[in-house]
């Protein structure tokens, strides 16, 4: 992960988020203090928020996966059960995504690799 705002001081780092949208007069700092704020919950995590959040989005709207076998290599589209989702949670890391019944599980370090919302993200 690539952090943007690594050597970034802005005149409100050490404020909380809603702090320096009531005293903030400069819109980029604005933008800028809440990047860092977001790349430092990244950093301290280990994970892409974006890409959690894109991932919970998109399983919200199509309500299916693609899965790849490992040992045959073949992509299968799985429907996903209507119902929850659930982004489970190993102290700081993200373990799985659950989508209802347990042959609805993923890994989240699988993403891209064993499980991705597009055929073509396995089929590379």
């Amino acid at each position: 992960m690539n952090k943007l705002t690594k050597d970034l001081h802005t005149p409100h780092d050490d404020t909380g988020y809603s702090d320096i949208v009531e005293n903030a007069v400069d819109r980029e700092n604005i933008v800028l203090t809440k990047l860092k704020h977001y790349e430092d919950i990244e950093e301290e995590l280990g994970i892409d928020l974006i890409a959690v959040f894109n991932i919970y989005n998109q399983l919200c709207k199509q309500r299916y996966v693609y899965k790849k076998f490992t040992d045959t290599g073949e992509v299968v589209k799985v429907d996903l059960d209507e119902g929850y989702f659930v982004i489970d949670f190993k102290g700081k890391q993200i373990e799985r995504i659950y989508c209802g019944e347990p042959s609805n599980w993923y890994d989240f370090n699988g993403y891209k690799k064993t499980w991705a919302l597009a055929r073509k993200e396995l089929e590379k």
